[in-house]
């Protein structure tokens, strides 16, 4: 089995997504070939990289997967993408020849709703400017005031998994949920003890 990793080595998602760890197992699998350049392939190369490769991966930023991109790739069986949103790679194509796609979205949504809780609790609790307080002025004995996140009403614009998790994050902070979404359902809503409200009246209340 042929092999190809997308990324440049040096790139931060190389860097994140293919650790020691991870290049030693996937070596395991068959013949790696990696990103000869020091950036991302342009699309006539990436194209050419790909003739006799089985499986192939991506990472943010990556070109869409059609008819072109795909002209030499007879042997593509599987697209690996370290990436959330495969929507800028996937095409009709893909389809059209049974390629399979896995990306960490289930897994990655659960790593951005913790840190959206991190960042509303940051926010609250004004957390940066006390630790800047303390950096320039040491033990102060007024700090910047801190409202807390429970029992508030905590507004979330779309319900994607990312908003999915965060919702059950916030489940112990006793807070009235409200969300704005094109496609949500007062009763979908209701699983979540939420209820679905317009933009304005997040911003208003919330």
């Amino acid at each position: 089995m042929k092999i190809l990793i997308t990324k440049p080595k040096g790139n931060v998602v190389f860097d994140t997504f293919f650790t020691n760890k991870a290049v030693n197992e996937i070596e395991k699998l068959g013949d790696v070939y990696y990103n000869p350049f020091d950036r991302e392939f342009e699309r006539s190369e990436l194209a050419e990289a790909l003739k006799d490769i089985d499986v192939v991966f991506t990472g943010w930023g990556t070109h869409t997967y059609d008819s072109e991109l795909l002209k030499n790739a007879d042997k593509l069986k599987i697209i690996a993408h370290t990436g959330g949103s495969a929507a800028t790679l996937v095409s009709d194509e893909l389809v059209k020849r049974n390629i399979i796609l896995l990306t960490g979205n289930r897994i990655y949504a659960v790593s951005v709703a913790e840190g959206a809780l991190c960042y509303i609790l940051t926010a609250q609790r004004k957390l940066i400017d006390n630790i800047e307080d303390m950096k320039s002025k040491g033990w102060v004995d007024k700090y910047n005031y801190t409202k807390g996140l429970y029992n508030k009403s905590v507004g979330i614009i779309g319900f994607g998994m990312i908003a999915e998790n965060l919702v059950r994050m916030l489940k112990p902070f006793n807070v009235r949920i409200k969300i704005y979404s094109n496609h949500l359902t007062e009763e979908r809503a209701a699983e979540y003890n939420a209820g679905v409200c317009s933009i304005e009246e997040i911003f208003k209340t919330c």
